[in-house]
């Protein structure tokens, strides 16, 4: 009896960090809802600069989802927002540009068996 609950108590421990990885932090989530504040803002307020923003704190977060049913943003629908409002500006439309064609420069951080 003590060898199985020990095993038991073995395989939950591996489980749960593999659970936790599942669901996104409260931060997180927090994070995902100020990037979509920020690209709501710059439509509302007409300023790319707001939705690039918006665009880059989504990028940081390392594809980290909120709850299924939540609609989100797409990254081609706010590059092609922040291109819309940076339409009568051409060097603002070529920094979005750029940033549309680069990815992400965060390096990853890894240990034995993680990933950040």
């Amino acid at each position: 009896m003590k060898t199985l609950l020990a095993a038991l108590a073995i395989a939950t421990s591996f489980a749960l960090p593999i659970q936790a990885q599942e669901t996104a932090s409260p931060a997180v989530l927090d994070e995902i809802a100020m990037s979509e504040h920020l690209i709501a803002l710059g439509q509302a307020r007409g300023e790319p600069v707001l939705v690039l923003a918006g665009i880059r704190l989504r990028a940081t977060l390392g594809g980290a989802a909120a709850a299924p049913g939540d609609a989100l943003t797409s990254r081609e629908d706010a590059f092609a927002l922040a291109k819309e409002l940076a339409a009568g500006d051409p060097s603002l439309t070529d920094v979005i540009t750029d940033a549309e064609t680069e990815t992400s420069r965060r390096m990853p951080i890894c240990g034995p068996l993680w990933c950040y």
